[in-house]
C-alpha cells in the first residue's frame, strides 16, 4: 500500500472505531495484526478517552526537538529533575547521552588546560632565556667580560 503511515494509522483508528478487530484491520490495509494491536495500545484507541485521541503521539513528531533544546538549556540540577520524571527506556537513553556529553566536555577541558600549560611553559621558557641573554649583555657591557 502506498499511503503514508500517519495516513494508515487514520484507517486503522476509523476502523477499530467501528467495531472491527485488530485482524481485520491488518487484513483490509494490508498491515500485520500485532502492528494494529500495539497502535491500539500506544494511542488508547481503545478506552474513554482514545476516540478524541489523535492517530500520532505528539511526543514522537512535534515536540521532540523543542523538548531537547529546553532540556540542553536547563543547568545539571535541572536536567537530573527531568530525566527522573521520565518512562524507564527514555530515561536511561536520555542519562547515556548526558553523560557522553559531559565525558566530551572533560576531555574538550583537558585538551584545553593541557594546551594552556604548555604554552604557559614555554613562556616561562622565552623569559629565562630572555633573563640570562639580559644578565649575560649587563656584564658584557659593564667590562666584566665572561670568558
Amino acid at each position: 500500500m502506498s499511503s503514508l503511515p500517519l495516513d494508515i494509522r487514520r484507517q486503522a483508528k476509523e476502523l477499530i472505531e467501528t467495531g472491527k478487530t485488530s485482524a481485520e484491520v491488518g487484513a483490509l490495509l494490508d498491515i500485520k495484526p500485532g502492528t494494529v494491536r500495539e497502535w491500539k495500545r500506544r494511542y488508547m484507541w481503545d478506552g474513554p478517552e482514545g476516540q478524541d485521541r489523535p492517530c500520532n503521539d505528539d511526543m514522537d513528531t512535534d515536540q521532540v526537538p523543542a523538548e531537547y533544546e529546553r532540556v540542553m538549556s536547563l543547568d545539571v540540577m535541572d536536567t537530573l529533575d527531568w530525566i527522573r520524571r521520565m518512562p524507564m527506556p527514555r530515561r536511561i537513553d536520555a542519562i547515556l547521552k548526558r553523560e557522553r556529553a559531559l565525558e566530551l566536555l572533560s576531555k574538550r577541558a583537558e585538551r584545553v588546560i593541557g594546551g594552556l600549560a604548555r604554552s604557559h611553559g614555554q613562556q616561562s621558557k622565552v623569559i629565562q632565556v630572555n633573563s640570562v641573554t639580559a644578565i649575560l649583555s649587563s656584564h658584557e657591557s659593564s667590562g666584566c667580560g665572561v670568558t
